[in-house]
């Protein structure tokens, strides 16, 4: 599995990148504007990710706007349902307006900061990206 972590607060990024590591090859993005760009050209060279945490408060562009550019990207470059990533909003807004604006444009799962590993991974066997405990 290849993990992007799109997360301004680098302790942060490294706590997530700890949870995921026994599954996944994890690489970073400190900002939106990286985000995007490590994206598209993971898709273009046919290398995409399967799995995105995603900060909504970021400096330069949001994760709302990463969020739109990904699945627009996606959408413009055809990529079957299986090829798409699985995006996880990682946030500190828990308020239903924005939990909901961000399932509307696309995320697959949203965990409220501070996250824990269970949560975390009860996130990841929810979307098939690792095995259940029973398997």
């Amino acid at each position: 599995m290849k993990t992007l972590i799109v997360e301004d607060v680098h302790f942060l990024g490294m706590i997530l990148e700890r949870i995921v590591e026994p599954f996944s090859m994890v690489e970073f993005a400190k900002d939106g504007s990286q985000a995007i760009d490590m994206f598209s050209k993971a898709v273009v060279k046919n290398e995409p990710y399967d799995l995105i945490f995603l900060d909504l408060l970021m400096p330069k562009i949001d994760g709302f706007e990463v969020l739109f550019h990904v699945r627009k990207f996606e959408n413009d470059f055809n990529l079957d349902a299986d090829k798409k990533s699985k995006i996880i909003v990682v946030s500190t807004f828990s308020d239903a307006e924005n939990v909901t604006k961000a399932r509307k444009a696309g995320c697959d799962g949203y965990i409220v900061k501070p996250y824990r590993k269970d949560k975390v991974l009860e996130e990841l066997r929810s979307l098939k990206l690792i095995p259940s405990e029973e398997d």
